[in-house]
């Protein structure tokens, strides 16, 4: 996509093993995805418009790991984000979290570019 520059899977928004969450041992953590972009290319709300397409916004997540959110860096995305799920919130249920972002810990090798490698196969 235009204006992303790269994307780091990871785990954040946790307090259970604060010094290095793993897949075995994720604690309270979410699984993420952390967007670098140039926002001189793509706006953030666009980004969170991409996200917001998704049906795991309005999914129930009974694992906390597994939940979908928004973890904002600025207090001007949490403005652009905070708009984003009000629009969201029109005639459904939102079944994610905004929050502020925390502490983020980059997953094993083996989840990045997960995507990528599954359609190689």
């Amino acid at each position: 996509m235009d204006g992303v520059l790269e994307t780091i899977v990871g785990y954040t928004g946790g307090t259970a093993y604060p010094n290095e969450p793993s897949y075995e041992a994720i604690g309270d953590f979410v699984e993420a995805l952390l967007v670098v972009f140039d926002e001189t290319v793509i706006e953030y709300e666009v980004l969170l418009e991409k996200w917001a397409a998704r049906d795991a916004v309005y999914a129930e997540s009974f694992l906390r790991q597994y939940q979908s959110g928004v973890f904002y860096a600025t207090r001007a995305q949490k403005g652009v984000a905070e708009k984003v799920f009000e629009s969201l919130k029109e005639g459904r249920t939102v079944h994610a979290e905004l929050a502020k972002l925390g502490p983020f810990h980059r997953a094993e090798e083996y989840h990045q570019h997960y995507l990528r490698k599954e359609q190689r196969s």
